[in-house]
């Protein structure tokens, strides 16, 4: 017996992508993927574009979450640093 979880809607590969540090948007249009290199990829699920925003330079995400209307995302930088941003 096959699960929902083995039939996937879309496979996007994001290099540089860090395991684990992502988000989806409350509305599901948009995913958040923190990078290796300290950005913050915005990636539309309906179009699969990508836009890549300096959001911690120097820095590695640790942790993130969005509020509750999509319009911030908080992340938790590797220095102790929280930082806020609009989305």
């Amino acid at each position: 017996m096959r699960s929902r979880l083995d039939q996937s809607l879309a496979t996007y590969t994001l290099a540089g992508a860090i395991g684990g540090r992502f988000g989806f948007a409350p509305d599901g249009r948009k995913a958040f993927v923190a990078t290796h290199d300290g950005d913050l990829a915005f990636v539309d699920l309906r179009t699969g574009k990508t836009e890549r925003r300096s959001a911690t330079p120097g820095s590695i995400v640790t942790a993130m979450a969005l509020s509750r209307d999509g319009e911030r995302i908080a992340l938790a930088l590797s220095g102790g640093e929280i930082r806020v941003c609009d989305t």
